[in-house]
């Protein structure tokens, strides 16, 4: 059986379509052998609201805070790694532009996941995945 080393890609509750608390998906990942650890929840934004999709913008510090602990506290155990130098980086420089901007959309550049693409074409990611 083939172990995945690195795992970019884990949602929590908070985007309410995935189950277990933080640290349930931090132990699984050590004991399947995991390396390297990325959560990746879809960001929470302030006033943008969108439920089963992403989580709502007043879990966003709950979520920085609970990631940081666990990087913490596993930090001899599994690495947490990204495409950012650190998750609290990306979403503190995040929140503070959402906060100290009157536009919508404070960035010259929005990043997509592959899925993004394809907003408004399908009913959610199941009916996309079918």
């Amino acid at each position: 059986m083939m172990t995945i080393k690195h795992n970019y890609h884990t949602h929590t509750y908070r985007c309410d379509h995935a189950d277990g608390t933080d640290e349930e998906y931090v132990l699984a990942a050590i004991e399947n052998g995991v390396e390297e650890l990325g959560f990746s929840d879809h960001i929470m934004l302030p006033d943008h609201s969108q439920i089963g999709i992403r989580g709502e913008y007043e879990v966003l510090d709950n979520y920085i805070e609970s990631i940081n602990a666990l990087k913490e506290k596993y930090k001899d155990k599994i690495d947490f790694t990204g495409p950012f130098n650190s998750l609290d980086e990306l979403l503190d420089t995040l929140k503070a532009e959402l906060e100290s901007s009157g536009s919508d959309y404070p960035s010259d550049v929005v990043v997509f996941s592959p899925g993004a693409t394809s907003f408004g074409m399908f009913t959610n990611e199941f009916d996309r995945g079918n």
